[in-house]
C-alpha cells in the first residue's frame, strides 16, 4: 500500500489510510470495490479526489501484472519493488479464526495460530480446527451453497495468509487440499466433483441439517440482462430506505429484475441485494401482489370465518390441545379472539400426522407435541427471543416467533424470522400472512416439518394454485370449511 502511494506521488493518504486501520488487505479489496459497493463508497471517503483515485487504482493494477510469477526468478537488471497477490483476497483468516474464539470463549484458534507461525505444519487436529472454523464462517455468511469462485478465493487465503514462509508450490498443495474445484478428465471427458476440506465439511453440514440445493432456472433460456435505469434503482434502493413511497415505486418497478435474479440467487445473497424486502414495512406484500393480483388481502377477509370452523372441527374431534399442544385453557371455552389467533395453533396438531423430517438417510414422523415449533415458536421475553436469534443458524425458511405465554394463549407480539431477521407484524394472524408471502415473493420452499400447514393456507385462503397435490390431510380439513356458513354465521 505505501509502496503504490509512493510510485504515485500521494504520500499524504498513507496516514490516513493507517488512522482507519487500513491494512494491504483491506486497501486491495477497497481498490476491487465494484460500482455502487460499500467499498467504492468507503474508498471514496478516504481519498476525495476522483483523479488521485484513478491514480492509484491504476499503478495497483499495473503492478499486478508486472508481478513476479511464484517460482520465477526476476530479471536480475531490473528492480522489483513489490509484488502483489494474483487475486483479490476476500477473507482474514487469522481473524476469523480468532473471532470464533472469541465467540466460543477458547485460546484454540490462537494456540494453533502460534503453532502454525513456528513451524508451518499442518496437522490432523489443525487441519480440523481451521476446517471447521472457516467453514462456520461461511455457511453464516455465505449460505451452504457458496460459489465456487468463494470457496477457492477461500483456501488460497488459507494457503497464502497462514504458510507464508512456504515456496508457492506448497501453498498451492495447501490450496488444494482445502478445496479443489471440479475439473473434466482429458482421457475419459468425464467431470469430477469438487474436493477437498471445505467441500466436504459443507457436504456434512447440508446433509446433517437437512438442507436442499438452491433453486436452478427453470429452464435455459438466457436471463434478460437489467437495464441502466433498474441497475441505478437497484442501487438507490440498497443504501435507501426514504421515504417510503418512493421506496415502493422504484421496488415496483424493478419487479423484474428482481424476479429474474431470484432464478440463480440464494436466498442471503437475495436478501443482501434486495434489503428492503425485509427491512421495509409493506414491501413483501407489494411484491406477492404483484405476482397473484387480487390475492394479498384473502386473509383478512377469509380467516375470521376460516378460523371458527376450524375451531369447531377441534371441538368435534376432542382435540387434546393441553396435552399436545400446552393450551390450559378448554378448547370449548375459548372467546372470539383466542379463536382467531389460537386456530393457527391447532393446525400443526391437526396435521402431524402428515409431518416429516429427515434424520441423517431416515425419514422421521413429528409427533404432534413437537410439529407446531416448526410453525410458531414462543418466547415469555424480548431477551431470550434475542439470544435465540443470535444463536439460530439451521433454518433458513421463514417462521414464526410470538413473545407471550402459550399455556394462556397470550400473544403480546408477532414476528417472522427469515435468515436470522427478524420482520414485526401487526398480530399473530399477519404474521402467519407475511410468513405465507416470503415463501411464494423468494420462491422457497416450505419446510417438511410443517408442509402441510403451509399447504392449507394456499388450498383454502390464498387459492394460489402453486401447490399441485396437496396431502390428503390437508384435502380431509380443507372439505371442512364452508366459506358461504361461515360468512352466513357471522
Amino acid at each position: 500500500m505505501e509502496q503504490i502511494l509512493r510510485d504515485t506521488g500521494l504520500e499524504q493518504y498513507t496516514d490516513k489510510l493507517k488512522e482507519n486501520d487500513v491494512d494491504d488487505l483491506l486497501f486491495f479489496k477497497l481498490l476491487d470495490g465494484a460500482a455502487g459497493s460499500t467499498e467504492e463508497r468507503l474508498f471514496a471517503e478516504i481519498i476525495p479526489s476522483v483523479g488521485h483515485r484513478l491514480k492509484i487504482i491504476t499503478a495497483a493494477r499495473e503492478g499486478d501484472d508486472n508481478s513476479v510469477n511464484c517460482g520465477q526468478e526476476p530479471d536480475k537488471e531490473e528492480h522489483v519493488e513489490i509484488t502483489f497477490v494474483t487475486f483479490n483476497p476476500l477473507f482474514d483468516i487469522k481473524q476469523i479464526i480468532l473471532n470464533s474464539d472469541e465467540d466460543k470463549g477458547t485460546a484454540n484458534g490462537m494456540n494453533v495460530l502460534e503453532e502454525i507461525s513456528r513451524s508451518s505444519l499442518l496437522t490432523s487436529d489443525t487441519k480440523t480446527l481451521i476446517k471447521r472454523r472457516i467453514v462456520n464462517f461461511l455457511v453464516k455468511n455465505y449460505s451452504y451453497h457458496p460459489s465456487k469462485e468463494v470457496k477457492e478465493n477461500l483456501a488460497k487465503c488459507v494457503a497464502m495468509q497462514l504458510f507464508q514462509n512456504l515456496n508457492c508450490e506448497q501453498q498451492k498443495n495447501i490450496e488444494n487440499m482445502f478445496y479443489r474445484k471440479s475439473e473434466v478428465k482429458e482421457k475419459t471427458k468425464k467431470k469430477n466433483s469438487a474436493s477437498g476440506l471445505i467441500e466436504d465439511r459443507l457436504k456434512h453440514l447440508r446433509r446433517k441439517r437437512n438442507v436442499t440445493k438452491p433453486r436452478k432456472p427453470e429452464s435455459c433460456l438466457e436471463i434478460t440482462k437489467p437495464s441502466e435505469d433498474e441497475e441505478d434503482k437497484k442501487s438507490w434502493l440498497r443504501y435507501t430506505s426514504s421515504p417510503l413511497n418512493q421506496v415502493a415505486e422504484y421496488m415496483a418497478q424493478t419487479f423484474r429484475l428482481r424476479s429474474e435474479e431470484l432464478k440463480t440467487n440464494d436466498l442471503l445473497t437475495t436478501l443482501n441485494e434486495w434489503p428492503r424486502l425485509i427491512d421495509t414495512t409493506g414491501m413483501i406484500d407489494l411484491d406477492f401482489s404483484i405476482r397473484y393480483p387480487d390475492k394479498g388481502d384473502m386473509m383478512l377477509h377469509k380467516w375470521t370465518c376460516i378460523s371458527n370452523q376450524i375451531w369447531k372441527y377441534a371441538v368435534k374431534t376432542r382435540a387434546n390441545i393441553h396435552g399436545e399442544i400446552g393450551i390450559s385453557k378448554n378448547v370449548e371455552e375459548w372467546s372470539k379472539d383466542e379463536i382467531n389467533s389460537g386456530s393457527l395453533l391447532l393446525l400443526p396438531y391437526l396435521f402431524s400426522k402428515s409431518a416429516y423430517t429427515q434424520d441423517g438417510k431416515k425419514r422421521r414422523r413429528i409427533t404432534g407435541a413437537h410439529s407446531p415449533e416448526f410453525f410458531v415458536q414462543f418466547f415469555q421475553r424480548n431477551e431470550d427471543l434475542e439470544e435465540f436469534r443470535l444463536a439460530e443458524s439451521v433454518r433458513t425458511q421463514p417462521f414464526v416467533i410470538c413473545i407471550g405465554n402459550l399455556k394462556f394463549l397470550d400473544i403480546q407480539q408477532a414476528f417472522v424470522m427469515v435468515e436470522r431477521r427478524l420482520i414485526a407484524a401487526e398480530s399473530f394472524v399477519k404474521a402467519v400472512d407475511l410468513c405465507f408471502k416470503i415463501f411464494y415473493v423468494l420462491e422457497l420452499k416450505f419446510p417438511e416439518e410443517c408442509k402441510s400447514v403451509w399447504e392449507f393456507f394456499d388450498c383454502t385462503v390464498f387459492q394460489t394454485n402453486k401447490v399441485r397435490s396437496s396431502s390428503s390431510s390437508v384435502l380431509s380439513l380443507s372439505s371442512q370449511i364452508t366459506m358461504d356458513e361461515g360468512l352466513n354465521e357471522d
